[in-house]
């Protein structure tokens, strides 16, 4: 009986696939992106939740999550959390997300269209701000984004971030190069996590953690 691994390999390698080996990579697959990737993603997202340690009265400022995936598990780790605000540039996912959100939580959620880069707070307007897994995303250089993060933290507030380690483009097969490229040729994410830690003196490293496929940040502002 050949292990997942052999089989997904053998029908990448067949240049037409049947219906019935299409459904059968796709199942594959599936089971070793839950198996292998993603398990190791979440286990970094859900230490950055639990670093957040929100009060009732507390500001939080929730960077790139339209679908609303970060904002309901941190209303449902913390029920009596009454202010979150989350931005994105992308609103698509936005509406259904909401839609789906309880109602205990809708009117806790505040949604803005705003580029990470150029926010429109205030200085020193929330106690605390997380970014999960979307630092890469950001076009340009990811240090604006993050100065602005700093810059609308209040002072000795929380800064927590998360990425995955990766990068789509060495591969058009994504799920492929997620579960199966070498670690040697993964995303330059691991060498941001060490600038991060270091580019600004206005952030103090209060824990770090990294494993093969993702890392997590918790700062102070000083």
């Amino acid at each position: 009986m050949p292990s997942q691994t052999t089989a997904i390999k053998s029908l990448k390698k067949k240049k037409y696939l049947t219906e019935e080996e299409s459904k059968e990579y796709a199942k594959l697959m599936n089971s070793v992106y839950n198996r292998i990737f993603l398990k190791e993603i979440i286990d970094c997202w859900q230490k950055a939740l639990k670093a957040i340690c929100a009060k009732k009265g507390e500001k939080i400022l929730n960077v790139g999550d339209s679908g609303l995936v970060t904002a309901k598990q941190i209303f449902t780790l913390y029920p009596k959390l009454e202010n979150l605000t989350t931005i994105d540039i992308i609103t698509n996912r936005y509406k259904s997300a909401i839609k789906t959100s309880a109602e205990s939580i809708k009117n806790k959620i505040g949604f803005k269209v705003m580029d990470a880069r150029k926010m429109k707070f205030k200085n020193k307007s929330f106690d605390k701000v997380i970014a999960t897994n979307n630092i890469n995303e950001i076009e340009g250089n990811w240090k604006k984004a993050v100065n602005e993060m700093i810059r609308v933290l209040k002072p000795a507030g929380d800064l927590i971030l998360t990425e995955h380690r990766l990068n789509y483009k060495l591969s058009d097969d994504r799920l492929f190069s997620i579960v199966f490229l070498p670690l040697s040729e993964m995303h330059a994410n691991d060498i941001m996590l060490d600038e991060i830690c270091t580019f600004s003196k206005k952030l103090k490293v209060i824990k770090k953690y990294k494993n093969k496929r993702g890392w997590f940040v918790h700062f102070k502002k000083t």
